[in-house]
């Protein structure tokens, strides 16, 4: 795993492993909610994944060449304080 910031705007999240890959005909497939590959698995951990990323306006890119293992990359927004807010000293609060 490895973060790194992407210029001033994004923060990135790559996740990788040496594994076997996914195959290509399910990488089409695996944000779907319900599907897996794994018996006794639910099809719900990707799409939960991707809801949660998209949902904060990121995004999830998948890299699995054949055999070579999978890379998830995250890119999210980083927090921009709005300089229109005033903050309150925590001593007010």
């Amino acid at each position: 795993i490895k973060t790194m910031a992407v210029g001033t705007s994004h923060l990135e999240i790559v996740i990788h492993d040496t594994g076997r890959g996914i195959p290509e005909e399910h990488l089409d497939h695996i944000f779907e909610p319900f599907f897996t590959t794994r018996p006794g698995g639910s099809g719900l951990g990707l799409t939960v994944a991707d809801r949660i990323v998209r949902d904060h306006t990121g995004m999830i890119e998948v890299i699995s060449p054949p055999g070579a293992g999978t890379t998830f990359i995250i890119r999210l927004p980083q927090y921009q304080p709005d300089p229109l807010v005033t903050r309150i000293p925590e001593a007010h609060l």
